[in-house]
């Protein structure tokens, strides 16, 4: 009798996804049958590009998704977001999965691949066998409530949190040497506040190069050599794990088998969550979905519904046009202050000499001053 492999006793290698019967509600199914008949049936509401290159484009998708086995993470994910939806939750998706036919026909996406000539293999593609990453963008104020709602839909046996690492800061290192060299915690406390966020290995160049620190008590107290025990302590400290946290936006989906694949311990707001990080959980062939929360998502649900509540007028934010010309003369005023991604004094001043007209203009803008470092 062989002994187990570790490899394949952890599942490291295979991909696990919530049951079919789970997603869909019959374990006989097909699914790729299932998301096929789903694409085609949103194919006919289609009105970007031409029908019968999206007709091809869709073909070579799913046959990437089918050779992949990865039919059931596209209706996994995509229940999620008819879920988010559902509640009233504003929900976007964003990187490289809206270079996916597949994510907008699902209503994942509700970028148009082919009108902006955006890459599949980006996303997914058969030289590589690795479950694809789809990211959402959902309203800060209720991040914790998509959390719960997974958590009801598929059951706490398949879901968990991702962890982090939470490592020693100065503040963190300060405090805690401090309790453990037995020091006045009001006085440790009013320390730790008085630094900046910085490392700790970081804690006497911060004493001497910022006045307000350099020019206290303390400063003085540590230029005479009377601290240097406490602050080699702390500096000890540095990057050394403190205390394991949640995540602030990785959730996993899998099988009823997650917990024979990973710990589960309960986080400090008392959701399960994995021992393992974010790199852990991809090598383990967990489905991470990262459920983001953008403040700028709910400043828009909280606008709609200020404006139902005081002029009675319900509007759809999805369905207004892009190319209406006051929204860009409004944007090439440079009062942008508020306006997602265009709001800091870079791009005002930018916007105003670029002078954009049309989205497209807008995505160039936002692409080349957050796009990677050349």
């Amino acid at each position: 009798m062989h002994a187990p492999h570790p490899a394949a006793d952890l599942g490291i290698g295979e991909v696990f996804v919530p049951e079919l019967e789970v997603v869909v509600g019959d374990a006989r199914a097909d699914a790729d049958a299932i998301l096929r008949s789903r694409c085609e049936g949103a194919l006919d509401r289609y009105h970007g590009a031409d029908r019968i290159d999206a007709r091809h484009r869709l073909e070579s998708e799913l046959r990437t998704i089918s050779t992949l086995g990865f039919a059931t993470y596209f209706l996994t994910v995509a229940e999620v977001v008819d879920l988010t939806r559902a509640r009233g939750i504003r929900v976007a998706a964003r990187g490289s999965g809206a270079g996916s036919l597949v994510n907008h026909l699902l209503g994942i996406s509700g970028i148009d691949p082919m009108s902006h000539g955006l890459l599949m293999e980006r996303f997914l593609t058969t030289l590589r066998r690795q479950l694809p990453d789809i990211d959402i963008d959902v309203e800060s104020a209720r991040r914790l409530e998509v959390y719960d709602m997974i958590l009801e839909r598929f059951g706490t046996e398949r879901v968990a949190c991702v962890s982090m690492m939470e490592t020693y800061r100065v503040r963190h290192a300060i405090r805690d040497v401090g309790a453990a060299l037995s020091l006045p915690p009001g006085e440790i406390d009013a320390l730790a506040k008085a630094f900046p966020h910085v490392r700790a290995r970081d804690a006497r160049s911060a004493l001497r190069d910022l006045p307000e620190l350099r020019d206290s008590g303390l400063g003085h107290m540590t230029a005479r050599g009377e601290l240097d025990h406490f602050w080699a302590l702390v500096e000890a400290l540095d990057r050394l794990p403190r205390h394991v946290a949640m995540h602030p936006c990785g959730v996993l989906l899998s099988d009823a088998t997650l917990r024979d694949r990973t710990p589960v311990e309960p986080s400090a707001q008392g959701y399960p969550m994995s021992a393992f990080d974010k790199d852990d959980v991809e090598e383990l062939g967990l489905l991470k979905l990262d459920v983001l929360g953008v403040r700028m998502q709910s400043a828009l649900a909280h606008a709609v519904a200020e404006l139902e509540r005081i002029d009675g007028e319900r509007i759809h934010l999805d369905a207004v046009p892009l190319d209406d010309p006051g929204a860009y003369a409004l944007v090439q005023s440079t009062r942008t202050l508020g306006c997602f991604q265009i709001e800091s004094p870079g791009q005002r001043e930018l916007i105003g000499k670029f002078a954009p007209e049309t989205f497209n203009d807008l995505i160039i803008d936002i692409s080349f001053c957050f796009g990677p470092a050349r």
